[in-house]
């Protein structure tokens, strides 16, 4: 089996045409401010290691950083043990979702849609198909959700509901890949667009 954590699994799925959204990896302070100046702030920066799998439980996280505490932001994070790098990304404000596809020995592959972040594990808010799935299926899906009133337009705001269509569309036509799991957590989604920030796959 192979694992691809995040940076390669996203250089993956961005080359299979799912929108991802602009980040890169540094180990020098001082060419990832040229980045983030690039992207533009407020930016996220994440640790990148090998042996941690849940950066959030170690504070490996940060979002909304600003020029003014971007040094001293990725200095700390860089003296995290068995840190090797960290990723900077483009904030991008949203609700977060998670999107899942798994092979199964005896029923195939599964897609599964659901509440997002780190709380994914407390909601259990989460729907799940047996692939192959069509158009209707995938908004199904998300009319299950506990959190589709706030995707659908609670209190104003706006989601781009067919844009979480169109990648769980995507995801389902990966199953030629010989994929054994794919994880994105989150898949942020706003007015306009839906993008992956966090991904993991599973290769036979």
């Amino acid at each position: 089996m192979e694992l691809l954590t995040e940076y390669e699994a996203e250089e993956f799925l961005r080359r299979k045409g799912f929108q991802i959204v602009k980040r890169n990896v540094f180990k020098n302070s001082e060419e990832a401010m040229r980045y983030a100046k690039e992207v533009g702030f407020p930016v996220v920066l994440k640790i990148v290691s090998d042996s941690i799998i849940h950066k959030s439980d170690i504070h490996g996280v940060i979002q909304n950083v600003e020029e003014t505490n971007f040094k001293s932001l990725f200095d700390k994070l860089m003296k995290i043990k068995k840190v090797t790098s960290i990723m900077v990304q483009k904030y991008i404000p949203g609700e977060y979702l998670l999107l899942g596809l798994k092979k199964d020995p005896v029923f195939g592959y599964s897609i599964a849609v659901g509440s997002g972040g780190i709380y994914t594990e407390i909601m259990h808010d989460i729907s799940f198909r047996i692939l192959p799935i069509t158009r209707e299926d995938c908004l199904n899906m998300l009319k299950e959700l506990k959190i589709y009133p706030i995707l659908s337009g609670a209190r104003g705001q706006k989601f781009n509901i067919p844009a979480i269509v169109n990648t769980m569309l995507k995801l389902s036509r990966l199953t030629k890949e010989n994929i054994k799991e794919l994880d994105i957590n989150p898949l942020i989604v706003n007015s306009k667009n839906a993008s992956i920030i966090d991904a993991k796959i599973i290769f036979y």
